[in-house]
């Protein structure tokens, strides 16, 4: 009989959960053990691989918002149900990975990232050597910020309009940290709140670390538009010898590990087209974690 109630449990457990498949669930702070409320999504296919046996296993996403999307992680997590993935999952777009994105009551910090990611393995089915993060504003700044501390946990990150600004005085930041991380920037050329001076910091940074031995051209010397109108989007990409090559459109080869995507206008709301972009999730679900040898 005992055996009968376990049997049934496993298969009312695994119907709920596949029911919750390519959909979003509101976690609520309290109800789990991370120290966040969030947004969850599961991919098509998760549910139906929760057998104890199975190996299989998932990229994850961590989507950071801004300082606008605060709140308490519980009556207030539905203010960020229409943006990042969020929207793009509530529109009906599926996608390959366990995607979670955390509600703060104030900025993010790196040590309450790292918890979240370190909660997250315990909690989901996780390819560790396919974990990346992205956020915008502050939660650009919060991704720049946990990259430049613990990059060797991360695939590849996606900072939007991102702040650079130490805060930090145990961690400052370097863009020497980010080192053979798979980086893609956006910014709007006008944003007036975070100005692309911030991105473009760590992109010439990371850049210039990269080759030390000769002096690598800003990112914009060649920029499209700098004789004449701009075009609507640009993207720079780093290539052999050490040259920012643009081009226009938002557009990376999942060979080119170091990319900045400028629009023209758009003000601080760089985030809504690129959350919007199929090339960007293709270029980031492309990208994996050397194994260490």
């Amino acid at each position: 009989m005992k055996m009968l109630f376990w049997l049934l449990l496993g298969l009312l457990t695994t119907a709920r959960l596949s029911a919750l498949d390519g959909t979003l669930i509101e976690r609520h702070q309290g109800d789990t053990a991370a120290r966040f409320g969030y947004f969850e999504y599961l991919p098509a296919g998760y549910a139906a691989a929760q057998a104890p046996q199975t190996t299989k296993r998932w990229p994850l996403v961590v989507f950071l918002h801004g300082a606008g999307r605060q709140g308490n992680g519980t009556t207030e997590l539905s203010k960020n149900a229409d943006i990042g993935p969020q929207r793009e999952c509530a529109s009906g777009t599926d996608f390959p990975a366990v995607i979670l994105s955390p509600q703060a009551e104030k900025w993010f910090g790196t040590g309450t990232v790292d918890a979240f990611i370190t909660y997250a393995l315990g909690a989901y089915r996780i390819d560790i050597s396919r974990m990346y993060l992205t956020g915008f504003s502050a939660g650009g700044k919060a991704t720049w910020d946990y990259a430049n501390v613990h990059a060797e946990r991360l695939a590849a990150i996606v900072p939007v309009c991102g702040l650079w600004q130490e805060n930090d005085p145990t961690h400052p930041l370097a863009a020497k940290n980010l080192l053979g991380l798979p980086v893609w920037a956006f910014h709007s050329f006008d944003d007036d709140v975070v100005p692309k001076s911030h991105s473009l910091r760590w992109m010439n940074g990371i850049a210039g670390a990269s080759l030390p031995q000769r002096q690598v051209p800003d990112v914009l010397l060649n920029y499209p538009g700098a004789s004449g109108e701009r075009p609507a989007v640009a993207t720079a990409t780093v290539v052999p010898p050490g040259e920012w090559a643009w081009s226009e459109g938002a557009k990376a080869e999942p060979k080119n590990v170091l990319n900045l995507t400028l629009y023209a206008n758009g003000g601080h709301d760089a985030w809504t087209r690129t959350y919007q972009d199929p090339a960007m999730w293709t270029w980031l679900f492309a990208q994996r974690r050397a194994a260490k040898k």
